[in-house]
């Protein structure tokens, strides 16, 4: 079975196990399953996450499945005795478990393979090593099409008569025509990527690991609006006085003309918003701020926090470093679990000491911990994908 029908295998028995009629075969072959792939247990996470279940389930009404239909049957002309095991088994499926497994594979589909190996350590003592991330993303189009981002094969490819151009490290959408109708696009980073996008009035975004946003492919005649759903970006807005840039964030919005800035959005109900040129208006539910240049605002709840940062905080990450100064070893070692696709398992309680200096992302995990080690109170074990923090 390969990759995409094992995923629509899973999809299957986990909307049974919802609708509760599976059975006990099915029970312990679903959870072997799970042991085996834990980046599935994560989908059931999000399945308890309301408001994500909504976002998806309207992401699936938005695909046109006319034209997916068409697609497929041209497809099935050539590959029919490949095609016909899903089909039958949709026909047979009730329709509540039909948009369950549409749920479910569209949370599947994000779950991109890891971008980080293991390898042998022969220089620090550790069990393993573990590489460094790189540039790689997924592409879901406004009508559903899937594209992986980042292998080489794709450097020159173009989609949709020109429209599209994909190369190693970035993507570029080059219909300038405006819309009113919203078409959705979406980039999702997994950990251990990173990607950049250029947007069809000449806006670069740079994606850091474990991120996605979301962006139509024609913006409408009076603004630029964009969505960062999760994780942290980078942007270089085109200047257009006459069309304002929007990016929309969870508890507040970023109004620009044309500017350079970095949002940070990976944490729950914090958003930080860093200013590296130009300036913009950060619009919260109760509160709005202005930034210039090396200022940064943070949300408290409904209430916006303006405090003075360093530039280098912005644009480390995306010029290939991490960024240590004024953190704590937990706020690194989250930088570091991102980069390098590794769970984190704390031995001993951290103190809220900060740090300073930084280290190229080119390093390899038992480089970065042998510098952790030497800077810190702790020591450090790597057990496959996993990273030990103990105290010396």
């Amino acid at each position: 079975m390969d990759k995409n029908g094992e995923h629509l295998y899973f999809a299957g028995l986990l909307a049974k196990c919802i609708q509760g009629i599976s059975s006990e075969e099915e029970i312990v072959r679903l959870k072997k399953y799970m042991d085996e792939n834990p980046q599935a247990s994560e989908i059931l996470v999000n399945l308890r996450e309301t408001n994500r279940l909504d976002q998806d389930l309207e992401e699936l009404g938005k695909i046109d499945l006319e034209q997916r239909w068409a697609n497929f049957e041209e497809r099935g002309q050539t590959k029919a005795a490949s095609r016909r095991p899903v089909s039958t088994l949709i026909i047979w499926l009730s329709t509540s478990a039909a948009i369950l497994i549409a749920a479910v594979s569209l949370f599947l589909n994000r779950q991109i393979e890891s971008n980080t190996s293991i390898i042998p350590d022969h220089q620090f003592g550790y069990k393993n090593d573990v590489t460094p991330g790189h540039a790689g993303a997924i592409l879901t189009l406004a009508d559903g099409r899937v594209v992986e981002l980042g292998s080489t094969g794709q450097q020159g490819e173009l989609i949709d008569t020109n429209l599209i151009h994909i190369s190693k490290g970035s993507v570029e959408f080059r219909n300038e025509t405006n819309t009113n109708e919203y078409r959705a696009n979406r980039i999702q980073t997994p950990k251990g990527g990173t990607f950049q996008t250029i947007l069809a009035d000449g806006t670069k975004i740079w994606l850091n690991a474990n991120s996605e946003i979301e962006f139509p492919s024609q913006f409408s005649p009076n603004e630029r609006r964009i969505k960062l759903l999760s994780g942290e970006a980078f942007f270089e807005v085109a200047k257009n006085k006459q069309k304002p840039f929007i990016v929309e964030t969870q508890g507040y919005a970023v109004h620009v003309t044309g500017t350079a800035f970095n949002i940070n959005n990976y944490e729950a109900n914090i958003v930080k918003t860093l200013l590296t040129e130009g300036k913009v208006d950060v619009i919260g539910k109760k509160t709005r701020a202005s930034l210039f240049p090396g200022q940064a605002v943070v949300n408290k709840g409904e209430f916006l926090q303006t405090e003075t940062a360093d530039i280098n905080e912005a644009l480390s990450w995306r010029d290939g470093y991490f960024y240590f100064d004024g953190k704590t070893l937990q706020e690194i070692l989250g930088d570091v679990s991102r980069w390098y696709d590794v769970s984190l398992d704390y031995q001993i309680s951290l103190d809220q000491t900060t740090y300073m200096g930084g280290a190229k992302r080119s390093n390899t995990l038992g480089t970065i911990c042998k510098m952790l080690t030497d800077m810190s109170q702790y020591k450090f074990e790597i057990n496959g994908k996993k990273l030990i923090v103990k105290k010396k």
